[in-house]
């Protein structure tokens, strides 16, 4: 009885080696396809990157094509201008020049006195009181004479540097 169960024990140990194949070539396949869904990932990921950079640089490509495009157009307006002042009478080339300053005389003046009119309508009935003075001293009217004298002061000196 012990010779046959040792037979049937060495016969059926002697497949064991095929199955125990079997299952390990299962397992290296099945770790092999999350190998490969690890890298198809991958590879979407940096395609994905890739696409993301080439947005990026067709925006840069594009404002770079409309800054050139825009200072194209300021310099065809100049030359425009240019050729314009030049077949007109000296009272029209005054005028063109004497534009922006006028307007910035005017703002300065309107300021002063909006500001003058401000402070007395403030002050007629409650005299000096901090919400006054916040109603004199209006941050946007003030930034906006602030750019404009700073724009021909600053503009001043940079000319001079250039000549």
């Amino acid at each position: 009885m012990l010779s046959l169960f040792g037979s049937l024990l060495g016969f059926g140990t002697s497949f064991l080696p095929n199955v125990l194949d079997f299952f390990a070539k299962r397992q290296q396949a099945a770790a092999d396809l999350a190998q490969d869904k690890q890298d198809k990932a991958h590879e979407l990921a940096m395609q994905d990157k890739i696409v993301e950079g080439q947005k990026a640089a067709g925006n840069i490509r594009l404002e770079a094509t409309m800054v050139e495009s825009n200072t194209a157009e300021v310099i065809a307006a100049h030359e425009e201008q240019a050729e314009t002042l030049k077949r007109a009478s000296v009272f029209i080339v005054n005028l063109s020049a004497s534009i922006r300053p006028v307007v910035t005389y005017l703002f300065v003046v309107e300021f002063l006195a909006l500001t003058a009119a401000i402070a007395w309508l403030s002050m007629k009935d409650t005299g000096i009181t901090v919400q006054g003075l916040q109603n004199i001293l209006d941050p946007e009217f003030k930034a906006m004479l602030a750019t404009m004298l700073s724009f021909w002061f600053g503009n001043r000196t940079f000319g001079k540097r250039k000549s």
